[in-house]
């Protein structure tokens, strides 16, 4: 009789542990490669206005600019999201709502920030609007 025959799986636990261990830490390497490679670049903005009133409008023209800011004639953006501020911390520096928009990569970034017409034109619109401040904050997620 060979000894594959007297094999017990359960005296090879710590292999097979060790196995799903360094298994695990695979796949956990594998996915911080992939993304950081591939993460999202996006775009955190805060308004904070004189009059409440102008929010609306300002709101849906930050909204469009997902459709209307174009490169090579199709829409880059890949999510534009936005909302009431309501951090109850007493942090928000009066800044009434918030906007959070993503791209696919940073070469689409760089382009809304510095070249896209349809984003300098929603810039020298909200001047009139009474804009009071403004927050800015360009983030990659998982890169720090």
């Amino acid at each position: 009789m060979n000894n594959w025959n007297r094999w017990d799986y359960r005296k090879a636990q710590p292999p097979l542990t060790f196995v799903a261990v360094v298994a695990l830490a695979l796949i956990v390497f594998g996915y911080l490669l992939h993304g950081f490679s591939s993460s999202t670049p996006a775009v955190m903005v805060a308004f904070k206005l004189a009059d409440a009133a102008n929010l609306p409008a300002l709101t849906a023209d930050m909204l469009a600019l997902k459709d209307q800011c174009t490169m090579q004639g199709k829409p880059y953006i890949r999510s534009a999201v936005g909302g009431k501020q309501s951090s109850p911390e007493g942090h928000d520096g009066g800044m009434q709502v918030v906007f959070l928009v993503e791209f696919e990569n940073q070469a689409d970034a760089d382009y809304y920030i510095f070249e896209d017409p349809a984003h300098t034109a929603f810039k020298d619109k909200i001047a009139g609007w009474g804009v009071e401040g403004v927050t800015v904050l360009d983030f990659v997620p998982g890169l720090f």
